[in-house]
């Protein structure tokens, strides 16, 4: 089982953007935020798993997204927004969030995200905003060389 902590306030995907140049020819690119998000995700991975084999069995994806708590917020209200029980139900959208991880886990840490069978995904708001990652691989619902 693999586990990760990304700091800082986790960044939802953004859409790819279509740009049409003079010439004619269209080009499409990732926003700079979502890359960057990305791109932090592969290297903190990489520091805390410098010997990775790339998985490639069925896996099992726990995310638990922590927020920022509102600057506006009471000081009551933010010492109940801090025990990390309360749900976060604005944006970003927990599916973009979720896809932020899972692209930037493609060819990093398994083969492709068509892989995951399960994902457990919750958003809570937390006075340390951070994005919490538990990836395990299930060895035994595919025999090796076999079909399922």
């Amino acid at each position: 089982m693999l586990s990760l902590v990304i700091p800082g306030p986790p960044c939802a995907k953004a859409r790819a953007r279509v740009v049409r140049l003079r010439n004619g020819r269209v080009i499409s690119f990732t926003p700079t935020n979502t890359a960057r998000y990305e791109n932090l995700i592969k290297t903190i991975f990489v520091t805390e798993y410098p010997d990775h084999e790339l998985m490639n069995r069925p896996l099992c994806v726990i995310v638990r997204a922590y927020m920022p708590i509102p600057a506006s917020c009471s000081k009551k209200r933010r010492a109940m927004l801090a025990q990390e029980k309360t749900p976060h139900v604005f944006r970003p959208d927990i599916d973009n969030v979720l896809k932020a991880f899972l692209d930037s886990g493609n060819k990093v840490i398994w083969y492709d995200d068509s892989q995951i069978y399960r994902l457990d995904v919750s958003k809570y708001y937390s006075a340390k905003p951070r994005l919490e990652i538990s990836v395990s691989e299930m060895d035994d619902l595919i025999p090796q060389g076999g079909k399922p």
